[in-house]
């Protein structure tokens, strides 16, 4: 899963401020530093978002290279979709542009038009098939609780938009806060993506909202996930 040819992206989804645990910007910059792309997702129908806890989602996305995107949960779907294409095809153009400046010495926008029109269906050829391992945290908060059905009707078709895509998509779930820790994966990205709305039943609403060591955790199951959850994203890599 940590394959340098596949895309590694997290997607935090919370509706509030973090109060527990460690800096979720910084959890943010390290994954980045990983190789990981962090985009966020606020869902500010509650309320109770505030300007502080859309700030904090912003500076997520910031430092993790990633989107930032607010909306209604009964349209996470079409969210999360568009952030994982927008990343997708952004990392295929850095891809595209490595290689470049390794062969020639310069990026596609820098090339003549013919030349980079013969290179751009290259592009979207990486686009449409390098394999995406997304994780999609989930923040269970007590505030959240109401939305539960909501969140599971979007993951479910956020699977089925997915499903179209040439390359395979892997997708992981964690919950924070965890049952009887900072968070709990619910699904690791190369288990059958038929299970996912069985596992999303057994969601837990209630708590605090430790979006950093939710961070961790997922960055720990792409890079390693056979380490655990003891040690830190800095100790893995």
């Amino acid at each position: 899963m940590s394959s340098t040819n596949n895309f590694n992206l997290i997607i935090v989804v919370t509706d509030g401020q973090s109060n527990n645990g460690e800096d979720p910007v910084r959890a943010a910059f390290r994954a980045r530093q990983a190789g990981i792309t962090v985009s966020a997702v606020g869902i500010p129908d509650s309320g109770k978002l505030g300007e502080k806890g859309r700030e904090e989602v912003q500076r997520i996305a910031a430092a993790g290279g990633g989107e930032c995107h607010f909306t209604a949960a009964g349209d996470l779907a079409y969210t999360v979709h568009t952030i994982t294409m927008e990343a997708v095809r952004t990392y295929a153009e850095h891809m595209t542009n490595r290689h470049l400046r390794q062969i020639v010495g310069v990026e596609l926008k820098s090339l003549p038009p013919v030349l980079r029109n013969e290179i751009l269906p290259v592009v979207g050829h990486l686009e449409e098939k390098v394999p995406i391992n997304l994780m999609l945290l989930i923040d269970t908060s007590g505030s959240m609780k109401h939305k539960r059905d909501a969140l599971q009707r979007s993951i479910g078709d956020l699977l089925i938009s997915l499903a179209g895509r040439r390359g395979p998509v892997n997708l992981g779930i964690i919950g924070f806060p965890g049952k009887k820790s900072a968070a709990d994966i619910l699904k690791q990205p190369e288990w059958d993506n038929a299970l996912t709305s069985v596992l999303l039943q057994s969601l837990s609403f209630g708590g605090l909202t430790p979006t950093g060591p939710a961070i961790e955790a997922a960055a720990k199951a792409l890079i390693c996930p056979g380490c655990g959850t003891g040690k830190p994203v800095r100790d893995v890599i």
